[in-house]
């Protein structure tokens, strides 16, 4: 049971009930009265550029599959129970919060412009690789929230992810031992989190000490209280001199030293200079030094 609706679709009064298969809505969607019943179907975004103002209505699942270059535009906050599936074309966030109880998958274009994306579920989790403007993940109980194995999760903004005592927030990989990367370029509050197979890929490392966390292995570019208490330093070749002892050409997280034989190194293609060790350098700091990268 899967209707089409190729032109607008408002809601003024009364109760429209969705099937409890796809809905597919080919222009814009405005819910400005009534009661929307979305059972347990999907409602597919799909065809040419539209508008999507919901109102207070939670959809189930939603899908955007928008003809290649057209965009959904969000003209009120979107909230959805179920999985939000990007497929093709753009979802464009327009500074209207995003809040989603299932997962996230995004193998098109999102575009936040200045929103959060609130990861409001329990286990969850994120595939593809999309660049959030805000992105938050708040859990009271302990959950899992699973990233795809091998992609980037970028944050311009502001990153929150936090458990709670007692209740760690698990983050993971889709596949154990293959790394999942996160980028945040902006503010981060993290706390009571349990990390395993992650790769910072910036040049800022995630300081996870006296936040409650804890290193379940095969971290890069995380600082933790016990365990995985060895350093990250991230070569950025600030000075511009290309030289290992220079302390601004390594990036550790607010750590004012260069690295030594207890820390790990990663060479990711933030600086693509070539590094130039001194003697000294080497006889003073490398004499058990781990290279990552």
């Amino acid at each position: 049971n899967s209707p089409t609706m190729t032109g607008n679709f408002g809601l003024y009064g009364g109760t429209f009930t969705a099937p409890a298969g796809t809905l597919y809505a080919g222009g814009s969607w405005a819910l400005n009265g009534g009661t929307f019943d979305p059972q347990a179907g999907t409602v597919e975004f799909n065809g040419a550029s539209g508008n999507l103002n919901s109102g207070a209505t939670v959809f189930h699942h939603v899908v955007v599959n928008k003809n290649t270059g057209a965009a959904l535009t969000l003209t009120g906050a979107l909230l959805v129970a179920g999985n939000v599936t990007l497929t093709q074309g753009t979802l464009n966030g327009n500074g209207k919060d995003v809040r989603v109880a299932g997962n996230w998958s995004n193998q098109a274009t999102f575009v936040g412009n200045g929103n959060t994306v609130y990861l409001d579920g329990g286990n969850q989790t994120v595939a593809g690789t999309t660049t959030f403007y805000h992105l938050t993940k708040m859990a009271a109980a302990a959950a899992t929230l699973t990233f795809e194995a091998n992609q980037t999760q970028t944050v311009a903004g502001r990153l929150t992810l936090q458990g709670a005592a007692g209740n760690l927030l698990a983050l993971r990989s889709t596949q154990a031992g293959t790394r999942w990367k996160l980028l945040a370029q902006g503010l981060r509050s993290i706390g009571y989190l349990d990390v395993q197979d992650s790769e910072n890929a910036g040049a800022v490392t995630f300081d996870a000490r006296k936040t409650g966390s804890a290193d379940s292995g095969n971290n890069v570019g995380w600082l933790f209280a016990d365990g995985g208490a060895t350093l990250t330093f991230v070569w950025v070749n600030a000075s511009g001199d290309g030289k290992w002892g220079t302390l601004w050409n390594w990036s550790s997280g607010g750590t004012s030293r260069v690295p030594g034989a207890a820390d790990a190194v990663l060479f990711d293609g933030t600086a693509t200079a070539n590094c130039l060790a001194e003697a000294s350098t080497v006889a003073q700091h490398l004499a058990a030094l781990t290279t990552t990268g």
